[in-house]
């Protein structure tokens, strides 16, 4: 070899073999890679006995000492306490290669052999495990049998924890953590912050440095206003997300809807709270299915029109039940005059989370459809099913009425509910639910009125005859069925000609005991033809007329626990 030769080869000999000693920043790795440049004389590779002893023991819990087998493998011959601990994987006899998530080590493990040079990288942790990321050196050893060996020191360069805090702490969506915190019955009874990120409070008005390990309602003033231990406890034990609708009120600035994504946990829920209207606006071009009334945080009515359509497709193609429930606030414009509009505002925006609260499953919806109307629409539910829901909106409003101050105690509510039947389209439905709570109102209101006639036969009760003797049962208290050809003139003229429809009412206050709400059980035996041939069949009523019919849909989807 010429003089030039060896001239050039000894300039290329740092690009070769480049010096990693700066790479490494761990102060123990530093120790270890100056302790094998040291022992590796020229031209003469490291002992793996070099690294044996009391000397490296404080080291050898993180290390991993690994056997070449064949030219693409290695197998695992020593592995360290503290690595054993951190990976929860006992790798000692095993090869390498089937340890998942292990290719890119392997790869890098095959080069530094196959170089003869150490290698200082960052490894990736398995998803799920605690670790997120490795710091490792890597130093290739050849013992005296000519066999080859790898030594990896394999340290935590960061753990899941840490880089998941980061995340939500620099997250723009208000996220809540909550722990359930159990009675002796293993009942929640509360729930204990475990995450409370900058941008909760942001949007709540509130300091978050100091929430956690707090309960939530002695905590967040807010919390009463939102109501979600209800959904927090249905999301948990059931296992599937709630998407909810609400609304802040805050003396200071007007009302600002939330949503509220509700995740469930083993032992908790998470929250993620946005508010829509802060959100980008939509362009021309986009399509807009619906959306929040922004007064109640409620489905609108496009929303609902909307979601009405599916639903009946829905039902009629599976043959499934399907039930509507209109109600309409009693004589609210008096109410409105008497105590100015601002309670009428918060008493209307009070009876919408008194309606979403008795709906317990995230796939039915409650809408607002006008000033003082409003909308259940509950899938895969029978008349009965829709009356144990109402029964809950009973006792709500009981509830509400016992209240001091509560908006919603001085008023009542007339109800029209309706079955779906296969040969029924969504007008059907609505005209039916429509009839029924205009027979409420023109009793006096403070009234449910059911349309029994949609589902014949439909058993409300659990009695299929509580006469006993095949015939009539009678009415129960505070309960009247009445042929629709015995009412007057006038109430006819303004029903519209429906022939023998019977339909079943109740008064509210009458109901108010401790009793489950149930409705009347003679109407098993009663038949209910079809509306008369020939019968004028009108579009539905807009009981809604009044208010503009803005902004589309917040609907839930179909799947969850029915009613019965």
């Amino acid at each position: 070899m010429t003089s030039s030769t060896l001239a050039a080869a000894a300039k290329a000999a740092p690009n070769a073999a480049p010096d990693i000693t700066a790479t490494v920043i761990q102060a123990d790795q530093a120790l270890l890679l100056k302790a094998w440049q040291t022992l590796r004389a020229p031209g003469q590779p490291v002992d793996p006995s070099a690294f044996e002893g009391h000397r490296w023991s404080a080291m050898a819990g993180h290390w991993l000492l690994l056997r070449r087998e064949g030219p693409g493998d290695l197998r695992v011959r020593r592995q360290g306490l503290v690595h054993l601990a951190q990976t929860e994987q006992d790798l000692a006899g095993k090869l390498l290669s089937s340890w998942q998530g292990a290719e890119a080590l392997l790869a890098a493990a095959i080069e530094v052999l196959d170089s003869r040079r150490p290698r200082c990288r960052i490894d990736w942790g398995q998803s799920g495990q605690p670790v997120l990321s490795w710091r490792e050196l890597l130093l290739p050893l050849k013992d005296a049998q000519g066999r080859d060996w790898l030594l990896i020191d394999r340290r935590v360069h960061e753990w899941r924890h840490q880089h998941v805090d980061h995340v939500l702490q620099a997250s723009p969506t208000a996220m809540l953590g909550l722990r359930a915190l159990l009675d002796e019955r293993q009942v929640v009874r509360d729930w204990r912050i475990t995450l409370a990120n900058p941008a909760l409070g942001r949007l709540l008005g509130v300091d978050t440095s100091e929430l956690v390990g707090r309960t939530v309602a002695g905590a967040l003033v807010l919390w009463p206003q939102l109501d979600l231990a209800a959904d927090c406890v249905a999301a948990m034990h059931g296992g599937s997300a709630r998407e909810l609708q609400r609304v802040l009120n805050d003396d200071k600035a007007a009302p600002r809807p939330i949503a509220v994504h509700v995740a469930p946990l083993s032992d908790g829920v998470v929250l993620s709270l946005t508010d829509p209207s802060a959100q980008r606006p939509r362009s021309a071009g986009e399509h807009r299915l619906g959306g929040t009334d922004v007064g109640t945080g409620l489905t609108d009515r496009q929303g609902f029109d909307e979601r009405l359509r599916a639903e009946a497709l829905c039902a009629r193609r599976a043959g499934d039940n399907l039930s509507l429930v209109l109600a309409e606030i009693d004589h609210f414009p008096a109410y409105m005059q008497a105590k100015g509009s601002r309670a009428g505002e918060t008493a209307v925006r009070r009876i919408a989370r008194l309606l979403a609260g008795a709906c317990e499953r995230e796939n039915d919806l409650v809408a607002r459809i006008g000033i003082q109307s409003y909308a259940m629409l509950l899938p895969a539910t029978d008349l009965r099913g829709a009356s144990e829901v109402l029964g809950r909106l009973r006792r709500a409003l009981q509830r509400a009425a016992a209240t001091s101050g509560d908006e919603a105690g001085g008023l009542t509510l007339s109800l029209g509910l309706a079955g779906f039947r296969r040969d029924f389209d969504e007008v059907d439905l609505v005209e039916r639910a429509e009839q029924a709570l205009i027979e409420a109102r023109l009793s006096g209101g403070d009234r449910l009125v059911v349309d029994v006639s949609s589902q014949p036969g439909a058993s409300l009760d659990g009695d299929d005859d509580p006469a006993g003797d095949g015939g009539t049962p009678s009415s129960l208290a505070g309960m009247e069925t009445r042929d629709m050809l015995e009412w007057t003139d006038s109430a006819l003229s303004d029903l519209g000609a429906l022939g023998n429809e019977v339909m079943s009412r109740f008064t509210m206050t009458a109901m108010l005991d401790d009793h489950a709400p149930t409705i009347p059980d003679d109407l098993r035996s009663v038949r209910h033809p079809d509306p008369m041939p020939g019968a004028r069949r009108d579009l539905p009523l807009d009981l809604s007329m009044d208010l503009p019919r803005s902004g589309g849909w917040a609907g839930a989807s179909r799947h969850g626990p029915r009613h019965r």
